[in-house]
């Protein structure tokens, strides 16, 4: 994976993370730059990398702009374990409603 434009404290693998964030020993300083860098990343579209960064940062808003951007996407699973990370209720709500409502059609149409 190439590295353009990140810092050197994230490797070029990337973070992959399938716990929710502990949070980091990252500087103020640090995490405030990172943060800004991963919405400028988000704003451009770049998901993959604003959510590498948002997990490094354990930054919940940036988590729950990464789920929107990815349920606008159709990506509804993916969508939800992001605002899982970011502990946002609400838009956990919406999606499991959701997948209800999918699943009773599901079930109807099988009788």
């Amino acid at each position: 994976m190439k590295q353009s434009g990140l810092p050197p404290e994230i490797p070029a693998e990337g973070f992959i993370k399938l716990t929710k964030p502990q949070g980091s020993d990252l500087s103020d300083e640090k995490r405030i730059a990172l943060i800004r860098m991963g919405n400028e990343l988000l704003a451009r579209g770049d998901l993959d990398r604003a959510k590498k960064i948002f997990f490094t940062t354990n930054y919940k808003e940036g988590m729950t702009k990464v789920g929107v951007a990815l349920f606008q996407k159709g990506e509804y699973l993916e969508a939800l374990r992001f605002f899982y990370f970011a502990d946002n209720k609400e838009k956990i709500g919406i999606i499991c409603s959701k997948m209800a409502e999918v699943l009773k059609i599901w079930l109807r149409s099988d009788s």
